[in-house]
């Protein structure tokens, strides 16, 4: 009996395949390094693009057929020849963007980096990873940045901006009982929906349960604070590294933690922002979960997520109502997919209904005042123009021409490389697109929300600042899929993500050091430095309690303390009578400027929120304290009291 054939052999892989897509790799990766240099600035992607793919076509033409007659498969000379272009991108990378940094260092740990990003996948497939061990890593990591960069802000003090409204919560005694929360809550702009044009009912009702929670003790606040940091991080990190890998995930997070807005939302007790960020880490995480198997309907834990996270930032900060798109996004891509289920309709009604309470309640009162809590104008053309203007920042410098070669060189690509996977590769650029375009909406609106004030480094950069680095991390995500649709070997997307990761840790090594950490150690400064100078005008104020005391204010930068002054006096036993002198400044040029002065007029000729009406001569004897400026009057000078 003749010998069974054995099974066919399988077809030798092309040569010319295996070159070909070791070089539009090599490409690709040069170009999305430079893409990565410029975080902030999108100029000639699109040129890039088209010097790619026209670089992979004259490969094809004219040297892929020589490659092809030699039939000499990839090996270990091809991996060296992908992490030789990636060094020299990120050597390119380095002269961009390290430019006047001439140590060797950050080129040698975006070299460690980008090694360990191509051996991870490998790693993985070798060994049965628990599934804990992300969630370990991403808490473990976590709490190490907390202790690293908002820890120092356990050694601080009252402030003088924002903790003044604490105190007023606190009373007297120095303590709120949870049958005073109805109360308390009543009196805030909760209690008035459609009178003030802010209206934030989760931020008040957290406030006052943190006031029964942690009193009149500096330190239990600002732990909270420590605490929601650690969980806000820990929660990002794990839903990051499901989409990209940890070590991508932790080094994109290092980087959005070096802007310059984050001290002024962790280092404080004041910003709803701090609530909002947490929420924001909740929404995403669950999101995510929900996004990427539409088909399971969505586990009921990422629904609560969703809502968790959407309430959190919906009813902290007003600008995060635009959370109701992307939930109608989610429940109607599960729709699509399957019928949905009770948890998930639940979520999103009780979504939708909160946006709609806190937009109804603000358009109310934006109808009377005619202003936004800033002074400035919500006529519709106005906004309309600012939210264009937005939309033109976060495109800036991206010319017309340039975008419309690159979507060019992208079609003649698709047509040219997709075949079968046509279908395939117009869902990943669909999804990245629309992605990055629900980040153009994102920062246009912040643009309009806060008057074209963007790249501040304050808190009103949440979350708009962090569309253009988000944008960047779709597109490179956006790419690995397109490749891997193509059908690219698996090696070469991993060299391409391996350079896409050095350029982030060179990016990262780029940055200021710690500017969070420098911003809660600055803020302990100032809050104990206010506590001291506090403590010195009450004990002066103690020993003679029937000696008024004149408030001196020049200008309307004074007003928090101003306000605040009554409320930090009346539980320390702080009895003296208070009356303000106020200097207005002419011609001030910033638009609530008027507004605050006339605020502060009214207060010193009429009094109120602690303070009597200013005399027409001034008793003898007095004390006076600055708040704003030098004050010259005939009392006994108490100093300035400082920020």
């Amino acid at each position: 009996m003749a010998a069974e054939a054995g099974p066919p052999a399988a077809p030798r892989r092309s040569a010319l395949a295996d070159r070909r897509w070791a070089t539009l790799a090599t490409l690709l990766l040069l170009w999305m390094q430079l893409a990565w240099a410029a975080v902030n600035d999108l100029r000639t992607i699109g040129i890039r693009l088209a010097l790619v793919l026209a670089a992979w076509l004259a490969w094809e033409r004219w040297i892929g057929s020589a490659a092809d007659r030699r039939q000499r498969p990839v090996g270990p000379l091809d991996a060296l020849a992908i992490a030789a272009v990636a060094l020299l991108a990120a050597s390119l990378f380095v002269l961009y963007r390290l430019h006047v940094r001439r140590t060797p260092w950050p080129l040698a740990f975006a070299a460690a980096v980008a090694l360990g990003a191509y051996l991870a996948p490998l790693v993985r497939s070798r060994f049965r990873r628990p599934r804990f061990l992300v969630p370990l890593a991403a808490a473990v990591l976590s709490l190490a940045a907390a202790a690293v960069l908002v820890a120092p802000s356990l050694r601080a003090q009252w402030a003088a901006e924002d903790d003044h409204e604490i105190m007023d919560f606190l009373g007297p005694d120095g303590r709120v009982g949870l049958g005073e929360v109805p109360a308390l809550l009543g009196g805030t702009e909760v209690g008035r929906p459609g009178e003030a044009v802010r209206y934030r009912p989760v931020y008040y009702t957290l406030r006052i349960l943190e006031c029964a929670a942690w009193g009149d003790s500096p330190a239990r606040w600002y732990g909270a604070r420590v605490a929601m940091f650690a969980v806000a991080l820990a929660v990002a990190l794990t839903a990051l590294a499901r989409v990209v890998g940890l070590l991508p995930a932790a080094l994109f997070l290092a980087y959005a933690l070096g802007l310059r807005f984050w001290g002024d939302i962790w280092c404080r007790l004041g910003p709803g922002e701090t609530y909002a960020a947490l929420g924001s880490a909740l929404y995403l995480a669950g999101a995510l979960g929900i996004w990427r198997d539409p088909a399971g309907g969505g586990r009921t834990r990422d629904w609560m997520l969703v809502l968790g996270g959407a309430l959190l930032a919906i009813g902290s900060k007003e600008n995060f109502t635009l959370l109701a798109l992307p939930t109608l996004a989610l429940i109607v891509r599960v729709w699509t997919a399957r019928r949905p289920r009770a948890v998930a309709f639940g979520a999103t009604a009780a979504i939708l209904a909160l946006a709609a309470l806190v937009a109804g309640c603000i358009v109310l009162a934006l109808s009377r005042s005619r202003a936004d809590v800033y002074g400035s104008s919500v006529a519709p053309g106005y906004r309309s123009a600012l939210l264009r203007d937005g939309a033109a920042a976060f495109l800036a410098g991206m010319s017309p021409w340039d975008l419309a070669a690159g979507l060019a060189a992208l079609a003649i690509a698709v047509h040219t490389l997709a075949g079968a996977r046509r279908r395939r590769l117009m869902g990943v650029l669909r999804g990245g697109s629309l992605l990055v375009l629900a980040l153009g909406l994102l920062y246009a609106t912040q643009y309009a929300f806060y008057k074209g004030a963007q790249q501040t480094g304050m808190r009103y950069d949440f979350p708009g600042a962090l569309a253009p680095p988000l944008g960047l991390l779709v597109t490179a995500v956006a790419g690995l899929a397109l490749l891997r649709a193509l059908g690219m070997e698996g090696r070469l997307v991993r060299g391409v993500a391996a350079g896409l990761t050095a350029g982030l840790a060179l990016t990262v090594a780029g940055q200021p050091p710690l500017l969070l950490r420098q911003a809660c150690t600055r803020n302990a400064d100032q809050t104990a430095a206010f506590t001291r100078r506090l403590e010195e005008v009450m004990a002066r104020l103690r020993e003679r309690p029937e000696v008024p005391l004149v408030v001196f204010a020049r200008g309307p930068q004074g007003i928090e303390r101003v306000r605040g002054l009554p409320r930090f006096f009346a539980p320390r036993d702080v009895r003296n009578p208070l009356v303000l002198a106020y200097e207005p400044i002419e011609d001030d040029p910033r638009p609530q400027a008027a507004r605050v002065a006339a605020e502060l007029t009214a207060l010193s000729r009429e009094g109120g929120h602690g303070y009597l009406p200013l005399p027409t001569t001034l008793p003898a004897p007095c004390f006076v304290l600055g708040i704003e400026g030098e004050a010259r009057l005939p009392c006994t000078d108490l100093g300035t009291l400082p920020r």
